[in-house]
Order: C-alpha cells, then sequence, then structure tokens
C-alpha cells in the first residue's frame, strides 16, 4: 500500500514537471523579433504622430504577461528626448508573435531644435529606443531592447504615396 501511494507521487511529480517542462520551453528565447516604424500622420502645425510596430516573440506554450513597455523619441542629432511613452501591461499569446502598435504625438512648439534642424539640414533622424519588460521574475531583470530610426524630413516633404505628409513639399535647405 505505501509503496502505491510512492509510485503515484513519483508518477504524478514526472507527469506535473513534463507538462511544465513542455509549457516553459523556450521562455528565455522570448523577445523581440522586429521594430520598425511606419511613419509619420496626423501632421499638423502643432503636432504630429510617429507610427510603430513592435513584434514581440513567445515561442513558448505558456502565455507570457508583459509588465511594460517603455520608449523615448530622441532627436539624433542632439541625444534630445523629444518625447517618451509607455503601453501598460498586456499578455504575448502562447507560440505566436504579437505585433503590439505604437503611436506617439510629438509636438513642434517644445522642439524647436527639430525645427531648426528641417528648416537647416538634408535629413533630420529621430530614433525610438526602449525596453519591453516581461512580468516574470526569472525574465524581469532581462528588459528586451528595441530600435530604430527614421529620416523625418524625408516623411514629411515626400508625396502621400511615398509615405509622407508633403507639408514641407518644395522646401528648400539652405547652407
Amino acid at each position: 500500500m505505501a509503496l502505491n501511494k510512492v509510485l503515484v507521487a513519483v508518477l504524478v511529480l514526472v507527469l506535473v514537471g513534463g507538462v511544465a517542462f513542455f509549457y516553459l520551453r523556450g521562455l528565455d528565447e522570448v523577445g523581440v523579433q522586429s521594430f520598425s516604424i511606419t511613419g509619420l500622420k496626423d501632421i499638423g502645425a502643432n503636432t504630429f504622430t510617429l507610427t510603430a510596430d513592435l513584434v514581440i516573440n513567445n515561442p513558448s506554450g505558456a502565455s507570457i504577461p508583459i509588465k511594460s513597455v517603455t520608449y523615448d523619441v530622441i532627436l539624433k542629432d542632439t541625444g534630445e528626448s523629444i518625447a517618451k511613452g509607455v503601453i501598460p501591461a498586456f499578455t504575448l499569446a502562447a507560440n505566436a508573435a504579437t505585433t503590439v502598435p505604437l503611436e506617439q504625438k510629438i509636438a513642434w512648439g517644445p522642439t524647436a531644435q527639430l525645427a531648426l534642424l528641417l528648416a537647416s539640414q538634408d535629413s533630420v533622424y529621430v530614433t525610438v529606443a526602449g525596453n519591453v519588460v516581461v512580468d516574470l521574475p526569472e525574465l524581469r531583470e532581462r528588459p528586451l531592447p528595441f530600435s530604430d530610426e527614421v529620416d523625418v524630413k524625408e516623411k514629411l516633404t515626400g508625396t502621400p504615396s511615398e509615405g509622407g505628409g508633403g507639408i514641407l513639399k518644395g522646401f528648400e535647405t539652405t547652407r
């Protein structure tokens, strides 16, 4: 009788361990698959909106909670942060790549340096750089970084079919 209880206990432990292994394998491979700035929209006199797609891959068999996604929009020439953003907690689906859309409104006014660079440079790059924080003890201390950059002036001076708003079309740079 005691032998049967020990055998059942060992069988249950092996079964639970096997199920945990099946669902949690690949947990250490959770990561940013890609990040790309997709464009600018809602370009107006006071603001414009930068759009991007962040793709996070979860190859494990378990859903993974994400604590947050934080990012900065940085003017490359000066290193000045012209906007910051946070995407609140969400859950990654198991065995899937999840696309997280990002939209950040950027004001022209506080970024006088951006306006000056647009008027005087052929190219004006902004970088979006950030981190994804997984809400699991074993991964919390290992943020998943991402970044991309875009030439804002190219997007603003291009035609709508080129992905730009065209509001600076015909604008001549001076040196």
